[in-house]
């Protein structure tokens, strides 16, 4: 971070982007998302026993993405219950792995940290389909579904007119090729007009 703009041999532009590096990477904001998700958690634990305390209660846990499993707690079996709930002993602890939201949402910031750089070097390269599948948003896929179908468009729109480039270079070579044989007949009449005339001189 040490340098200025007006001061240091570098540009402004790119003290600008060590700016930006240096705020995203220590930015407190998800951080705290972390801490918020934690104390719904905690409380979610702390009053899932008054929640749940009914003998015989089904419920839905999520194991993975539209995943569920039917889990039944306070199960009485012969006398003995089975996943009582009614005073659990647990603790939360977040899974700060690659695959959760704050983790995602960290990736996507850097990933569109990139990208900026990358557009300020070459627009062209810059991969917008993979960049809105990354981000952290829902209806993502349907925007890579778009994304797709524009390019698919624009491809076929390109592949119609570079056909009809073709045509029309085809065509015109062919009225080209009439232009010069219609030329070849006219110079093959005035040389035969000469050579009558000639010969009735003669």
């Amino acid at each position: 971070m040490r340098g200025e703009s007006a001061r240091s041999g570098e540009s402004g532009v790119l003290f600008q982007r060590k700016v930006q590096r240096a705020a995203a990477a220590i930015n407190p904001y998800f951080h705290n998302i972390s801490k918020l998700r934690k104390a719904l958690a905690e409380d979610f634990i702390d009053n899932f026993a008054y929640v749940y305390a009914e003998d015989d209660r089904v419920i839905n846990i999520k194991q993975t993405k539209n995943i569920y499993q039917e889990v039944i707690v306070n199960l009485n079996m012969a006398g003995k219950v089975i996943n009582e709930v009614s005073n659990p002993s647990v603790f939360v602890e977040l899974d700060e792995g690659e695959d959760n939201i704050t983790q995602k949402e960290d990736d996507f910031n850097s990933m569109l940290a990139l990208i900026n750089i990358i557009a300020g070097i070459n627009p062209q390269l810059v991969d917008i389909e993979s960049l809105v599948a990354n981000a952290p948003i829902q209806g993502a896929d349907k925007m890579v579904e778009y994304i797709q179908q524009v390019k698919e468009s624009q491809a076929g729109a390109a592949e119609q007119q570079r056909q009809i480039d073709t045509t029309k270079g085809v065509l015109d070579n062919l009225k080209t090729e009439r232009d010069m044989v219609t030329d070849q007949e006219k110079l093959k009449l005035e040389s035969e007009k000469v050579k009558a005339a000639g010969a009735a001189k003669a």
